[in-house]
């Protein structure tokens, strides 16, 4: 599904759509804490994170979620790795990232650029995707939110 062009030019074919991309362009892996109640810039996604400590769940989007924590957990925003699972809310079971990426039909170059959120090394949040159902119940409230 891939052509190697002269000129450093990829022919790629996902989805249905043919693209044409110069080669070399692919993102870098990445990892930042995050810190309660502190916003932080991700030049990766081109967006900005914010996780709080909440008193009432409001409705989850696209952008916002709402999750139980306990107070002395440790967050973090990074990008995918091999291997990544999570526990979908409204399935059963564990689902690959890679897996979920297929299903929903993201284009490969852009996998790399989703924030991934963690709790303790545990996945929370595939943002703007998908929550994890292990964060459902618990002692804290928080919410977290990415906005462009």
């Amino acid at each position: 599904k891939t052509l190697n062009m002269p000129g450093g030019i990829k022919a790629v074919s996902e989805y249905g759509k043919l693209k044409f991309v110069r080669a070399g362009g692919e993102n870098k892996p990445f990892c930042y804490p995050l810190t309660v109640g502190e916003e932080r810039y991700l030049p990766e996604a081109d967006s900005f994170i914010i996780i709080k400590n909440e008193e009432k769940t409001g409705k989850n989007s696209a952008s916002k979620i709402y999750f139980y924590a306990d107070e002395n957990s440790e967050f973090s925003v990074r990008s995918r790795k091999n291997g990544d699972i999570c526990f979908p809310c409204g399935m059963t079971g564990k689902k690959k990232l890679s897996d979920l990426f297929t299903d929903i039909k993201l284009e490969r170059d852009k996998r790399d650029a989703v924030p991934i959120v963690t709790c303790n090394g545990e996945i929370v949040w595939v943002g703007g995707i998908r929550r994890d159902r292990r964060f459902l119940n618990g002692k804290t409230l928080m919410s977290c939110e990415i906005r462009k």
